[in-house]
């Protein structure tokens, strides 16, 4: 059966586009609205807009906007009935269709890659059940990650000879495919595989697609970890492992735990907690952090405790904090990861270990007294400096008070005195919609936002004007009129699904914006507007009339202009008289 219009129409109005965007991102009340770190581009201020009332989104920075299967759309480039569908899956609605209907030719340029890596996975998995890695299950076991474990996250092993090049050769797969997901390399000998030897976890993106791995060896003469090479697929540092099965996770619970590696994941995964990413080693990127965000903006780091780890924590945490997220530093007093206090000391260490939260402030006192030396007066100053630079920043008024007085305290300086290394930054400055349109266009986008509340300025419109200059007005204007003429529903949310053309979206969405829209229909206004483009075309007309009438040698003919001329400035007397 085919998805008919109006249960399309069906499922938006069951859907409130606030629950839908809520399961993939973190949103914060404004008002009745809410507002979101924008997907769409490099956000780090809250830039998406989401309406309750309109049931529409809109980024202030990007411009990206629609209803919500516009969202669910570009955030998982879905098409549009595929976004349809998506949207009644996660709001619990029933469609009784047949789906092949749908079935459309996709953009196939990297599916052959996530072919590749999704045989690959299958084939390490068969492969760690083999008796031929008896020891490496044993050894994995051993460790405490159990059978559950080992399928939850697609662990796999692949061993030497070349098998899994063997494997997909013969499955079909080409050279070149393989060579750019990073599973093989050739050379003058001839092609072998790179993850030889080696427990196999995948690494997946955002929407958990397959995307490259990272591998183990347990021979101690071996590197202990690779990750997959920089390929089409896959940048280290835009990613982070795992993040596509703890989303919904760190959703729930309101915060995201950061760790190092891979077990330390798994290590987590053993005490039931899945709200865990790791950043596949010690740096940590702007995209990284952003990703977290999108989860939940409550950011807590436990990277291991021992120095690099706590270098590494105080980078990504300041990263964190510039990117104006809630963090939180675990304390790891002791050298070992997460993974290693699980198997030295239990389950019940780590989940201790967790409940020791550090604030930024507090993490920084302890950070930079192992950095500083405070018997000698040029580093206590330093020092001084450094902590009092971040107390500065702080939006907490008791949180400053109170680590004020604890500097004052350690340093006995009197802190006005100390002089603080101020760094240039760029103002921030929250996004204000600025209206685009002044004259004439906004006294269309006026005519279309009274159209799209009130039938009676569709018939208005219809006996008074009939048509708008601007193209992509005119266009939403005779769509709100055929719309209207067959019964459908006029709402933004709704005619915004029927336009194909990116400037005519932004138009309806930013009339959205307008305090016009919504408003009870004013007849005497609306006419006003009417008559504000009628004006106009009188007075363009006029300007034309100008230089004919300067041009025109023929004296008959010059008098005719003059005539058409005078009668269109009575008619523009009779519209600002009306006005008045």
């Amino acid at each position: 059966m085919r998805l008919s219009d109006e249960k399309i129409n069906e499922i938006r109005n069951g859907a409130d586009i606030v629950d839908v965007i809520g399961h993939y991102l973190t949103l914060t009340r404004s008002g009745k609205n809410y507002k979101a770190i924008c997907p769409f581009h490099d956000d780090t201020n809250p830039s998406l807009n989401i309406s309750t009332d309109k049931q529409i989104f809109k980024c202030f920075s990007c411009g990206a906007g629609g209803n919500v299967f516009g969202f669910v759309s570009q955030y998982e480039n879905l098409s549009f009935i595929e976004s349809v569908l998506k949207v009644a899956e996660i709001t619990n609605q029933v469609v009784d269709i047949d789906i092949s209907y749908y079935s459309k030719p996709k953009d196939l340029k990297n599916q052959n890659l996530y072919d590749v890596l999704n045989e690959t996975i299958k084939f390490t998995k068969y492969q760690l059940n083999s008796s031929s890695a008896s020891l490496i299950k044993q050894y994995l076991n051993n460790r405490g990650i159990s059978d559950e474990l080992i399928e939850m996250f697609d662990i796999g092993y692949n061993g030497s000879d070349n098998e899994l090049y063997k494997f997909l050769s013969a499955k079909g797969y080409l050279d070149k495919d393989m060579v750019a997901t990073n599973i093989v390399r050739i050379n003058e000998l001839g092609a072998y595989d790179v993850f030889s030897k080696r427990i196999m976890f995948p690494i997946h993106d955002t929407l958990g697609n397959p995307i490259g791995f990272t591998g183990r060896s347990i021979d101690e003469n071996a590197s202990k970890y690779i990750n997959t090479a920089e390929t089409k697929l896959f940048t280290k540092g835009n990613f982070v492992y795992n993040y596509h099965r703890a989303k919904s996770y760190a959703r729930k619970e309101a915060c995201i735990y950061v760790v190092e590696g891979v077990t330390d994941v798994i290590a987590f995964a053993k005490a039931k907690i899945y709200n865990v990413v790791a950043t596949l080693g010690t740096s940590c990127t702007n995209n990284q952090i952003i990703s977290m965000k999108n989860a939940s903006n409550k950011i807590i780091f436990c990277y291991d405790g021992d120095i690099a780890g706590q270098n590494a924590t105080f980078k990504a945490a300041k990263l964190a904090i510039d990117l104006n997220a809630d963090i939180r530093i675990i304390k790891n007093t002791s050298t070992l990861d997460p993974d290693e206090i699980i198997e030295k000391h239990g389950i019940d260490s780590l989940k201790s270990m967790l409940k020791k939260e550090m604030t930024w402030l507090e993490f920084c006192f302890e950070y930079y007294l192992k950095q500083y030396n405070l018997e000698l007066y040029s580093e206590k100053k330093e020092f001084a400096q450094k902590v009092l630079e971040e107390i500065n920043k702080s939006n907490d008024e008791f949180d400053k008070q109170n680590f004020l007085f604890k500097l004052r305290q350690l340093t006995g300086f009197k802190l006005s005195d100390i002089p603080v290394k101020k760094q240039k930054t760029e103002e921030r400055i929250s996004p204000v919609y600025k209206r685009a349109y002044e004259g004439r266009l906004m006294a269309e986008r006026l005519i279309i936002a009274n159209m799209l509340n009130s039938i009676e300025a569709i018939n208005e419109y219809k006996d008074k004007l009939g048509f708008l200059i601007d193209t992509d007005c005119d266009m939403l204007a005779r769509m709100i009129t055929n719309e209207h003429s067959k019964g459908n529903s006029l709402e933004i949310a709704d005619i915004i699904d029927k336009v194909s053309d990116d400037n005519q979206k932004k138009i309806l969405l930013d009339i959205s914006l307008e305090e016009i829209y919504k408003k009870e229909y004013n007849k005497n206004k609306f006419i006003s507007y009417i008559n504000r483009i009628k004006k106009w075309i009188i007075e363009d007309n006029n300007e034309s009339l100008k230089i004919q009438i300067q041009n025109e040698i023929n004296p008959k003919v010059k008098e005719e202009l003059m005539v058409k001329y005078t009668e269109n400035l009575m008619e523009l007397r009779r519209y600002n008289i009306e006005e008045d």
